[in-house]
């Protein structure tokens, strides 16, 4: 009887070992689980931060259009303008300083 009992100790231990590893396991993946959300968490930040950025510089863009073409939208009517603007003015003006500047290697 005794050896039984000898033979069902060494089973429990080795039970609680073997939960002991799965414990230590499941410890490490928590750990490097929680590691890449803290990293989640700094990237949607970021994105979370560049994305206000990026809309505060559009609106302060898209408000300098005072007066909208009829039908079209500020965003529309600023675009319009920016090509305008580089087809027929400053574009010519720009377009001849970068064929400078692509003939003296500087670009």
């Amino acid at each position: 009887m005794e050896n039984e009992w000898t033979k069902r100790i060494e089973e429990l231990e080795k039970m609680v070992d073997n939960l002991h590893s799965v414990i230590e396991s499941d410890e490490k993946l928590v750990e490097e689980l929680t590691e890449k959300l803290k990293a989640t968490e700094e990237e949607m930040l970021f994105w979370r931060r560049e994305s206000r950025r990026l809309r505060e510089q559009y609106n302060s863009l898209i408000f300098e259009v005072s007066y909208k073409f009829p039908g079209e939208s500020r965003h529309d009517t600023a675009k319009r303008y920016i090509r305008e603007r580089e087809e027929y003015g400053i574009g010519i003006v720009a377009k001849q300083a970068l064929k400078e500047a692509s003939h003296e290697g500087t670009i």
